[in-house]
């Protein structure tokens, strides 16, 4: 993969220099066009064993119409639904040890009934698996490493950082905590390529160059990537940066792309040097009183981009448990460009790690009083100069 070109390199030291953070140059230039249409309710009934809280769903296209699918860690399984009716169809059960054994399902990429695949987050190993939860192959992601020149990602996936496949590469994301002096803008990839048909093993794509420049915590909060794809390229962004970073298939290109909200004028880093010990109580708060970056999502039916943005927590209490940080949906049109942005309403509770498009819209989980299932509003996004 090509590294970041000098010109980037220099757009981004011009953007973090001589900054108390990443200053949002873009903030004041663009026009708001958007208004938030509220489309409806989708809900999905709950067995037993299952819990309303989920990191990972997919939403699978396939001959027979839609299936939603959301990961069930309380009892291994992938759970299907019909998306139309809401009806339950099926879970896949996983053994944890075993010839056929995934320890725990983390994620997956449902292809056919032939080909699922299963990651595994504590063993940080991809299976290759059948609808009757059979192992027919399986690889390994993650080593720790003896040298630590390059600073390779550990697989994590969830949601909003998914599995991704183009042709016979498969594409995950992660990092590994911490932060160090070493870190340069090419030697700490978070992207693993696997080629499913050699099995051969690629990393690329680094953090931008304030990532370099300043203390972000290491931990999950700022250092874990956000993916999404279209049919050209793989999407990545970052929780500390206003760009959305765009890779293509065809000649691995590198274009970045603003998707900056304008309620965020600065990105504050972590105030305390990179060589001290990290106190996680006072990172916690940190990141509750300073903006954010989240994933980001394609409508196919639209053709629009839709990325997710948090605003500090006003009057935060370090005893309140949960995330809950205003939200907006910042709204990019079919060649990335800045639409507006939609600022979701503080009396619900969202959960942002549980997000998908649908032909009704756009997704995302509320945390409602009725544990037995599982709920999603539905939004669009209208133009108001159409």
């Amino acid at each position: 993969m090509k590294q970041f070109s000098i010109i980037c390199i220099l757009m981004q030291i011009l953007i973090v220099s001589c900054q108390e953070g990443v200053v949002n140059r873009e903030q004041k230039k663009h026009t708001n066009r958007c208004k938030l249409i509220f489309h409806g309710i989708k809900e999905f009934p709950l067995d037993e064993e299952s819990t309303h809280l989920t990191n990972y769903v997919q939403l699978i296209d396939n001959d027979t119409g839609f299936n939603f699918s959301f990961v069930n860690s309380y009892n291994n399984s992938i759970y299907f639904y019909d998306y139309d009716s809401s009806s339950f169809i099926k879970k896949i059960t996983y053994e944890k040890e075993g010839p056929d054994g995934v320890m725990n399902v983390q994620g997956f990429l449902y292809l056919n009934e032939d080909s699922i695949f299963i990651y595994s987050y504590n063993l940080q190993t991809l299976f290759l698996t059948d609808a009757k939860s059979k192992v027919s192959d399986k690889f390994k992601l993650y080593e720790t490493p003896d040298n630590w020149d390059v600073i390779l990602p550990s697989p994590y996936v969830q949601t909003m950082t998914p599995i991704l496949k183009h042709n016979h590469n498969l594409f995950l994301f992660g990092f590994v905590s911490g932060e160090t002096d070493i870190e340069t803008t090419d030697n700490r990839p978070v992207c693993v390529k696997l080629n499913i048909t050699t099995k051969i093993q690629e990393h690329f794509i680094n953090y931008p160059y304030q990532y370099v420049q300043y203390n972000w915590a290491g931990g999950f909060t700022y250092r874990l990537p956000y993916v999404g794809m279209n049919k050209n390229s793989i999407l990545v962004g970052f929780s500390a940066d206003h760009d959305i970073h765009s890779y293509s298939f065809s000649d691995e290109l590198h274009t970045p792309f603003y998707a900056g909200s304008a309620l965020i004028k600065t990105i504050k880093p972590f105030s305390e040097s990179k060589k001290l010990p990290v106190d996680e109580d006072q990172a916690w708060a940190w990141y509750m009183e300073n903006p954010s970056y989240e994933g980001i999502l394609y409508d196919k039916y639209k053709n629009l981009y839709y990325r997710v943005a948090r605003l500090p927590k006003k009057d935060f209490n370090p005893d309140e448990k949960g995330n809950h940080k205003p939200i907006i949906i910042i709204v990019l049109n079919e060649n990335m460009e800045y639409l507006g942005e939609v600022k979701l309403p503080e009396n619900i509770n969202f959960r942002t790690a549980c997000c998908f498009i649908s032909k009704d819209g756009f997704n995302i989980q509320v945390i409602t009083d009725d544990e037995d299932k599982m709920t999603f509003y539905q939004y669009n996004f209208l133009d108001n100069e159409k």
